[in-house]
């Protein structure tokens, strides 16, 4: 790692910033610190030419310090790391692991970054995450192909950008189904769901629909962790 100090606001001219990373703005409380305290935390940086294939140094934790040096226009310490990633799922994994002083990434984090870099099994997950009111999880359980009623999607697999679409078909299906009830369905119920209606061959949606309306607040009440045994009654 290499450590070296910027000079104000011709020195934030030299970083780069990632489009996926958290948005940042200048915040009143950071330049006071500053003000009162000097600049204390170094930003960390990498260089990179994944983005727009020019080496670039990009600020991976620090984008509020950098602006608020900037602004004040004082000199800022910039930690260099020896790392330079070659392809966009280290560079993710990077700013994810160094991005993470205050609030550690989340799922969505990583499928919005992979979705911003042009992934577009990653895009699609996203739009119908949204379109549907369902978790990027749950979604990806349904699109992964997944024909394990008790399992989540892969995590790991999503935060690595590996994850690929390979159900969208009957993903989609599901989910249109799922609208057609008078009560909306949560994560845990739409995976059972969805694993009961395409592995029992005299699976009735019509009695399903019924009794899930019927029995919507028991079921809510119930919490539990997998609805597959509850459904199989239900919908045969």
């Amino acid at each position: 790692m290499t450590n070296k100090v910027f000079n104000g606001s011709i020195g934030y001219k030299k970083l780069s910033f990632l489009p996926f990373n958290r948005d940042f703005a200048l915040r009143e409380s950071l330049v006071k610190s500053m003000q009162d305290r000097g600049f204390i935390t170094h930003i960390y940086c990498c260089y990179s030419k994944v983005i727009t294939g020019g080496r670039e140094l990009y600020v991976l934790d620090g984008q509020h310090r950098a602006l608020a040096a900037q602004y004040l226009n004082i000199p800022f310490h910039v930690a260099i790391l020896d790392i330079e990633p070659t392809t966009t799922e280290e560079l993710v994994n990077l700013v994810a692991i160094y991005n993470n002083t205050s609030v550690c990434w989340q799922l969505d984090t990583y499928c919005k970054a992979y979705a911003i870099l042009g992934k577009p099994d990653y895009v699609e997950l996203l739009r119908m995450s949204k379109e549907n009111g369902q978790t990027v999880s749950t979604v990806a359980f349904l699109l992964g192909g997944s024909t394990c009623s008790r399992s989540l999607s892969n995590s790991t697999l999503l935060k690595t950008g590996m994850f690929k679409i390979h159900a969208k078909v009957t993903a989609e299906e599901t989910l249109a189904l799922a609208k057609t009830l008078d009560y909306k369905m949560s994560g845990r119920m739409i995976m059972a769901f969805h694993y009961v209606r395409l592995t029992k061959d005299n699976f009735n949606f019509l009695k399903f629909k019924k009794e899930f309306n019927k029995e919507y607040k028991n079921l809510k009440n119930s919490k539990l962790d997998d609805f597959t045994d509850k459904f199989i009654i239900m919908g045969t």
